[in-house]
């Protein structure tokens, strides 16, 4: 029973019902109440109180989902797991939705699908998460709020974006950048200039994307987002300008970097830039930086270990590239297929294994060969490569 989870949790928080309804800002009887089973808590207080005694969701959910049957409860719980990150218990709260979404009003069945979207997006299944999202705006559609349906064309486009048909997600970023415009919502469209440019980044259109950025850093300026559109700004100067100009600029990044998971961002990025300059000390010196900043993002931490495995092995330290290699092996979480593809032909090089094919979509096939090729090729750019890995290199391009 959720109610017996709440005073457990509580006292041994040494705290007294007086005093911990005082925090969350409720009467005295409302949370004995609550921890009796007389009457059922409000999503909101649910979360005060959770937070309040340190309870992790693997504790309150299942009883609290046996108990509710409100579908807006339902999903102002999935909206706040989701947005922190919490999903084993997600898929939990899924099945008691699913059940009472039949009955549920169209607008309601709209934010359904949203928060599956949503989920499917966070946990990596991009194909579901497009399924999901286009229900949503299908369901949007209907609706007479126009940011309603600016905000699910805008989720639509962030699910395509992940399956690289260009011409589709760019047009649906257009209609959601218009969409904003119309109702004068601009830090929404800011955001959906943002992703577009982030999205034609990884496409390889850096022009557009550097339009895109410095329009996004308008709307932006006074955001942790500012630093995004910068950096993004700063790869693109890389790409149309040159390597050198934008490691000129990187330093003044620094001082926007004020979280763990930007930091990692910003030394990551700067270490590349350094790899690409020959100075792989430096590189190096920023991706321990990097690996030491504290991020939580799986994904981050993988991209950076494939980096600095690949300049451990520039500089002839096998010894640490296999380190490298071996963290990336152990890493859990979402790691980018090309982050994949790159260790599976420096595994090859380091150990002369035979090399493991990720499973890739057939649209993706072809990008991720090309980046194969070119970290290979990267082991010839400078003299630190030995007889033996060269060979091993090789083999690995001609396998």
């Amino acid at each position: 029973m959720l109610g017996r989870v709440l005073r457990d949790r509580r006292v041994q928080a040494g705290l007294k019902v007086a005093q911990l309804a005082a925090l969350a800002g409720i009467r005295r009887e409302t949370l004995s109440r609550i921890e009796a089973g007389r009457t059922r808590v409000a999503a909101d207080t649910l979360i005060q109180l959770t937070d309040l005694i340190t309870v992790p969701p693997t504790e309150w959910v299942r009883p609290w989902v046996e108990e509710e049957t409100s579908l807006r409860a339902l999903l102002f719980i999935t909206r706040h797991l989701i947005d922190r990150g919490e999903l084993d218990s997600v898929r939990l709260i899924f099945e008691r939705v699913r059940t009472l979404a039949r009955l549920s009003p169209n607008h309601l069945r709209g934010e359904v699908y949203h928060q599956w979207g949503r989920y499917a997006y966070a946990v990596g299944s991009y194909g579901r998460a497009l399924h999901w999202m286009r229900l949503a705006e299908r369901s949007a559609q209907q609706s007479s709020d126009p940011y309603e349906r600016a905000v699910a064309t805008y989720n639509r486009a962030l699910a395509l974006s992940r399956t690289r048909t260009i011409a589709q997600t760019v047009a649906k970023f257009d209609a959601a950048i218009s969409g904003f415009q119309d109702i004068a919502h601009r830090r929404e469209r800011a955001y959906a200039q943002l992703e577009r440019a982030n999205f034609l980044l990884r496409m390889g259109s850096y022009r557009e994307a550097l339009a895109d950025y410095r329009h996004a850093a308008g709307d932006l300026r006074a955001t942790p987002w500012f630093f995004d559109c910068r950096l993004g700004q700063i790869i693109c100067i890389s790409q149309v300008r040159s390597i050198k100009t934008a490691a000129g600029i990187m330093p003044a990044l620094s001082s926007l970097a004020n979280d763990p998971e930007r930091q990692a961002m910003f030394h990551h990025n700067f270490a590349v830039f350094y790899r690409q300059l020959g100075l792989l000390e430096c590189a190096l010196t920023h991706l321990s930086a990097a690996l030491e900043s504290g991020t939580s993002d799986a994904s981050s931490t993988a991209a950076t270990l494939a980096e600095a495995c690949l300049c451990r092995i520039m500089v002839g330290d096998h010894p640490g590239a296999l380190l490298a290699l071996a963290r990336f092996e152990s890493l859990e979480g979402s790691k980018d297929p090309q982050d994949l593809w790159t260790m599976a032909a420096l595994s090859f090089v380091l150990r002369g294994a035979s090399l493991p094919t990720p499973s890739l979509p057939e649209s993706l096939r072809d990008d991720h060969e090309h980046r194969l090729g070119t970290a290979l090729s990267l082991l010839f750019s400078f003299g630190h490569a030995s007889s033996r890995t060269k060979e091993l290199v090789h083999q690995a391009n001609n396998h």
